[in-house]
C-alpha cells in the first residue's frame, strides 16, 4: 500500500507539471484528468480506512475444568482472508500468558477461539486484546470466576 501511495504521488506531480507544457485546450484537458485522477486516488486511499474497523462487543467465558478461555467478538468482514482478527493476546499484571496469531477469520460475522490457560485461580484479573489486521484493537478485562 505504501508503494501505491508513493507512486500515485509521483504520478500526480508529473501529470501536473506536464500540463504546463501544453496548449490552452490541451492544458485544460490535462488539468481535468489531473483533478479526476487526484480525486480517484484520494477515494481509494480513504475507502480502505472506511471499511476497516476493530473488533467490538468482546465477550469472554471461562471453563475452570478444562482451563479454557473462550473469546468471542463481533467483527463483520467482507473477506475472511483479507480482513480478520490477526492476533489475540492474554496478559495478567503486564505478563503475557498467551498470544495466538491468525491468517484468516472463520466467520464473516464474528471471531471466536478457545485459549488454554493453565493455573489461573478464581479472582485472577486478565486482560485480552484482539487486533484487526487492517486497523484497530479491542481490549477488555476479565476476572476469572
Amino acid at each position: 500500500m505504501k508503494h501505491i501511495k508513493f507512486t500515485s504521488i509521483i504520478f500526480i506531480i508529473i501529470l501536473y507539471n506536464k500540463s504546463t507544457y501544453y496548449t490552452t485546450k490541451e492544458s485544460d484537458i490535462m488539468k481535468k484528468l489531473f483533478t479526476l485522477f487526484t480525486i480517484s486516488i484520494i477515494a481509494v486511499l480513504f475507502s480502505t480506512a472506511a471499511f476497516a474497523h476493530p473488533p467490538k462487543s468482546v465477550s469472554l467465558s471461562w471453563d475452570s475444568k478444562s482451563e479454557v478461555l473462550t473469546v468471542k467478538a463481533e467483527h463483520k468482514v467482507n473477506s475472511t482472508t483479507q480482513h480478520y482478527v490477526i492476533s489475540v493476546a492474554v496478559t495478567q499484571d503486564g505478563n503475557q500468558l498467551a498470544q495466538k496469531r491468525y491468517t484468516s477469520q472463520t466467520s464473516a460475522d464474528s471471531f471466536s477461539d478457545n485459549i488454554h490457560l493453565k493455573g489461573l485461580k478464581s479472582g485472577s484479573k486478565i486482560s485480552v486484546s484482539l487486533t484487526c489486521n487492517i486497523m484497530g484493537t479491542a481490549q477488555t478485562d476479565y476476572i476469572i470466576p
